[in-house]
């Protein structure tokens, strides 16, 4: 789980207790969402107020990448909050909550694959106004 005021990221067993912790020595800065990559065995983190993803080894906490700052292009982020990795671990989502909008990279190398917003606020009547959670199933993403 992320833990926003220790800045870091905590592993319990089912039975509740704490395995581990990491993340602080990579600088996060109140950490939100989380997501496991099954097929890279990685954990992705957002990084919500450093506006970055960051992406840790599951079993030893260790630093791999990170991509993103701050700002409105493609590849930036506004405070970004959940992530979802695609169920073949090529894919990553990140909900740029403050840019109103979601946007797709590549786990391989974090590279902007594309940016969704709403298509027509008025047919739907509604917005992209802050996405957080967001999930794939083997058909698509969900927000």
């Amino acid at each position: 789980m992320t833990d926003r005021e220790h800045h870091e990221i905590q592993v319990w067993s089912p039975e509740g207790d704490l395995l581990t912790q990491f993340g602080s020595s990579a600088g996060l800065f109140r950490p939100t969402g989380i997501a496991y990559d099954q097929v890279g065995d990685q954990i992705v983190v957002s990084d919500k107020d450093n506006h970055r993803i960051v992406i840790f080894s599951c079993c030893s906490g260790q630093l791999l990448k990170t991509f993103g700052s701050r700002g409105h292009r493609d590849g930036q982020f506004l405070y970004p909050w959940g992530v979802a990795v695609s169920p073949d671990g090529t894919r990553l989502a990140v909900a740029d909550s403050r840019n109103h909008r979601v946007q797709l990279f590549s786990m391989k190398d974090g590279a902007f694959l594309a940016k969704y917003t709403c298509p027509d606020p008025k047919k739907f009547k509604l917005q992209f106004d802050y996405p957080r959670g967001l999930s794939f199933d083997l058909t698509g993403m969900y927000v």
